[in-house]
């Protein structure tokens, strides 16, 4: 197997130290309280994991039933978060039921209140290898790593980019769906742009800008830094693909301008003639009978 490279953060291996100082000054009463709730919470975190993989799977059987667009609509239809819901689904073709209850009981034995959650499995998605992903999800368990730690320890492994895991998408049948699907999802994003996100009084970012300091935590910097990272690329693919259909559009342009101006394929001698005769106006066609008179009595 290969081995993947992980710098533990310090952070982590600083709160070790003060977890276990902390246990030092706790009545054993405490630390049995402090055991039983850190069981609560692994119980409740594995069951989301859970949740996620079974909704996942039901997404695989509705686009088996109805289809790529089909399963679109209902991802539209719920109205919920969909980089979520695709994730998920991703998650079920991606994982097997074996692997995913093995990663849910990983344990730190220095700190066994720490498992891994939804947060770390989104990134584990981005590695193609089930091997690695399964070493990374030991290490990230063994060195208390958190979200951030873990999307760290996948760009390392691919020398700074993501994997090529992660969401797939299904393709519409005919070259108009797939079309209508750009423009779909275009005005989908345009509309929760100017509706959710920019809005000056109350938007996502007037929100992120007003945040006060003790409300900033790991997994919102995460959820942060990942936007961020979409809006870069999204920044440099929009100007790609605005490119590549401005040339397509204008192609298209071309063949229905040259249909609609009736260039066909060239009609017989005799009729071409004869439609011209028909096409001219009065007056050309009286200057035609005058000189096919004054040849005709030249010629006696």
């Amino acid at each position: 197997m290969t081995s993947i490279a992980v710098s533990p953060k310090k952070v982590s291996q600083q709160f070790i130290q003060l977890r276990a100082a902390t246990l030092e000054e706790m009545s054993p009463a405490e630390r049995t309280r402090l055991a039983e709730t850190e069981a609560f919470m692994n119980q409740q975190q594995g069951q989301t994991l859970r949740f996620f993989y079974q909704l996942g799977q039901r997404f695989i059987e509705d686009e088996a039933t109805f289809g790529a667009e089909g399963l679109e609509r209902q991802i539209r239809a719920m109205m919920y978060a969909e980089d979520t819901i695709r994730k998920t689904k991703i998650f079920a073709e991606q994982w097997n039921a074996e692997d995913l209850e093995r990663v849910i009981q990983m344990r730190n034995p220095d700190y066994p209140g720490k498992m891994l959650h939804w947060a770390h499995m989104r990134y584990l998605l981005s590695v193609d290898s089930r091997d690695k992903r399964m070493e990374l999800a030991e290490k990230a368990v063994e060195q208390c790593m958190n979200p951030r730690s873990v999307n760290d320890a996948v760009k390392k492994l691919y020398g700074g980019r993501r994997g090529s895991g992660g969401r797939t998408f299904g393709r519409p049948a005919t070259l108009k769906g797939k079309v209508r699907q750009m423009v779909q999802v275009t005005r989908e994003w345009i509309g929760r742009d100017t509706q959710v996100w920019s809005p000056k009084e109350d938007g996502t970012i007037t929100e992120l800008m007003q945040l006060s300091p003790d409300s900033v935590d790991d997994e919102l910097l995460e959820e942060v830094d990942e936007a961020y990272e979409m809006m870069t690329q999204i920044i440099a693919r929009a100007t790609v693909e605005q490119e590549a259909l401005e040339k397509a559009r204008k192609r298209l342009q071309g063949i229905h301008a040259a249909a609609g101006n009736g260039e066909a394929a060239p009609a017989k001698r005799g009729a071409k003639k004869k439609a011209t005769r028909a096409g001219r106006p009065a007056g050309d066609k009286r200057a035609a009978q005058k000189g096919k008179r004054k040849r005709t009595a030249a010629a006696k």
